[in-house]
């Protein structure tokens, strides 16, 4: 038995991630018809996916991610957040891009015009997004290869389980 089967059967849990890059040439295109917003500490605040909690364990304080972080969010009419596409990470040259969209709003185009917002805020800076999920969330890869990501890595990671 190697070390990860070893680490892996003691109180921790192995993950298997894919990476997408973005094709260059892609011209990603929305036809999404509610405005998209910048993440705030208004939107912070009431987001139930990407709220401060998240942002404390990402990024250490909201202040850091508002400070260098990017993303967007969209509501729909009544005032309520139904996507977010934020940076779970970021460094001078790339930034990871986590995503959800309530079920409300799925197959309308906003993860879409999310993801255009957030690459153009990208390419703005000269950073390289990266989309990183899950093996196991088909949903996911599809979406990423819908909006022009491909395929470049996958590897494993291990985390401890919460006893």
């Amino acid at each position: 038995m190697n070390f990860f089967e070893t680490v892996q059967t003691e109180n921790t849990m192995k993950m298997s991630r894919v990476v997408h890059h973005l094709n260059e040439e892609v011209q990603l295109q929305s036809s999404f018809k509610l405005p998209v917003y910048e993440i705030n500490k208004h939107s912070i605040a009431k987001s139930q996916q990407f709220d401060e909690c998240y942002y404390v364990e990402q990024w250490g304080s909201v202040e850091a991610y508002l400070k260098y972080g990017i993303g967007y969010y969209a509501e729909s009419e009544k005032g309520e957040i139904v996507a977010e596409c934020t940076s779970i990470f970021r460094s001078r040259e790339k930034a990871n891009i986590d995503i959800y969209t309530r079920k409300v709003a799925r197959g309308k185009g906003t993860a879409t015009a999310l993801v255009l917002a957030f690459v153009t805020e990208c390419r703005k800076r000269n950073i390289t997004p990266i989309w990183d999920c899950d093996e196991a969330n088909v949903a996911s890869m599809q979406l990423a290869n819908k909006l022009g990501f491909s395929e470049v890595n996958r590897y494993h990671l291990y985390y401890k389980k919460n006893l």
